[in-house]
């Protein structure tokens, strides 16, 4: 609730009855209150299941929906990170990652998971963008 002013109010016995929540969810299906984060945010992809940082509201957005077992599975977020360097001699460089892969939906394509292992990990894969790269690793050339 807001008060006048347009501020959240606090309200330290709901607050207190959501804790109580928390833990008593966390006994049930860790056995303990302290359990690392990423033993309950996970990345489930492909029949995989990858710890995760991040949360709801972060800049690692990711938002789980709770399952049976106590844990929440990503899914949905705004994690796609990318980061761009110019050297001096001009030259540009750039690394990225998507919690998923660049196959979000086909769930029988290799690409459907192939980035959420590094995700998890949080590392990048490199990006490329001169033809050479490209070409380099492409796996099939086709002209329209």
């Amino acid at each position: 609730p807001r008060s006048n002013t347009g501020k959240m109010k606090s309200n330290p016995e709901r607050t207190l009855e959501q804790l109580r929540e928390a833990a008593k969810l966390l006994r049930k299906n860790f056995g303990r209150i302290d359990v690392e984060w990423g033993k309950v945010n996970r990345l489930v992809r492909g029949g995989k299941s990858f710890p995760l940082g991040g949360g709801s509201d972060t800049l690692r957005a990711i938002y789980g929906e709770p399952q049976a077992d106590g844990t929440l599975s990503a899914k949905a977020g705004d994690c796609f990170i990318q980061f761009v360097e110019w050297g001096e001699s001009g030259k540009l460089q750039s690394w990225a990652i998507h919690q998923f892969g660049s196959a979000t939906v086909d769930s029988t394509s290799k690409h459907y998971n192939d980035q959420s292992s590094l995700f998890s990990e949080e590392k990048e894969r490199k990006t490329l963008f001169a033809l050479e790269e490209v070409l380099a690793n492409s796996k099939k050339a086709y002209e329209p």
